[in-house]
């Protein structure tokens, strides 16, 4: 009896033996090609812009499917955006509040030599903007924030996809389906006490675009609203449905002399970007 469990210990042994040697070696293959497959993630994709005459390539990671595509059509998505940031100069200091991957910044640094602070609150993505602007050589020219903007100083609770590789635009302060004690809280600041606590200089063009909440954004930057240096301010607006924050947007920058670019956009889009102008 013990002869007999000797060898039934000794051949279920053998035979685990051998499915640990094949998984060894497939391992071993497995692996290398998985880390290959992530160091090309790494490796540095271009996209080429072509303005006043002159051609600019961009470096950009491609960690992201959606991040990749913004990149590609830097200057395809919002033409008009992206054609008032290239009448900046280096004077004119542009906040690019929910920055993204940076394809505004970067288009701003190259094109404008303008000089700009790029916020972006959502972990994963703002990883891909500070990898972006180093990748370029721009750090002289723009400097990234980890947080957020809105009406108060607080730990905001914000949504974030559980899928990180997919979408660049994750985060939306708020989803209905969940309560604020199931979100990740992450900083949000209003925008004059950015300027004050971190010496910050204050915008002449400021580009928004957070997902909702931007009129929150504006509600925490009065002081700069009232600054007259800041002539431009192009807003991510909702016209229709549920959601809509346009007509609150406009009557509150009314206060502050601006008024609607009427010809700036010709979009039927129920989202849409909006340039209000100081009068």
């Amino acid at each position: 009896m013990n002869s007999l469990t000797y060898k039934l210990g000794a051949l279920i042994g053998s035979i685990n033996g051998y499915f640990l040697n094949k998984m060894s070696t497939i391992t071993s293959i497995y692996l290398p090609a998985k880390f290959r497959l992530l160091e090309k993630l790494f490796i540095p994709k271009y996209t080429s812009i072509k303005f006043k005459k002159k051609n600019y390539k961009i470096k950009f990671n491609s960690l992201s499917e959606k991040g990749y595509w913004r990149m590609k059509s830097i200057n395809k998505k919002h033409p008009n955006l992206t054609f008032l940031i290239s009448k900046l100069t280096k004077d004119d200091i542009l906040w690019d509040v929910g920055a993204n991957v940076g394809q505004i910044s970067l288009f701003a640094g190259l094109v404008s030599k303008a000089y700009a602070y790029s916020f972006e609150i959502e972990p994963f993505t703002y990883s891909m903007l500070i990898d972006n602007v180093n990748k370029n050589d721009l750090n002289s020219l723009i400097t990234t924030l980890p947080i957020g903007l809105g009406k108060e100083n607080s730990l905001q609770p914000i949504f974030i996809d559980k899928d990180p590789y997919t979408n660049a635009a994750r985060n939306c302060i708020y989803e209905k389906i969940y309560t604020k004690e199931e979100l990740p809280k992450l900083i949000v600041m209003k925008g004059d006490d950015v300027v004050k606590n971190f010496n910050c200089k204050m915008p002449t063009f400021l580009k928004i675009d957070v997902d909702g909440p931007e009129l929150d954004v504006l509600k925490g930057m009065q002081k700069i609203l009232s600054n007259e240096n800041l002539r431009n301010i192009v807003v991510e607006c909702i016209l229709n449905g549920d959601s809509k924050n346009y007509k609150h947007i406009k009557e509150y920058l009314s206060k502050f002399n601006f008024r609607e670019n009427n010809e700036f956009s010709n979009s039927k889009a129920n989202i849409q970007n909006i340039h209000f102008i100081r009068i």
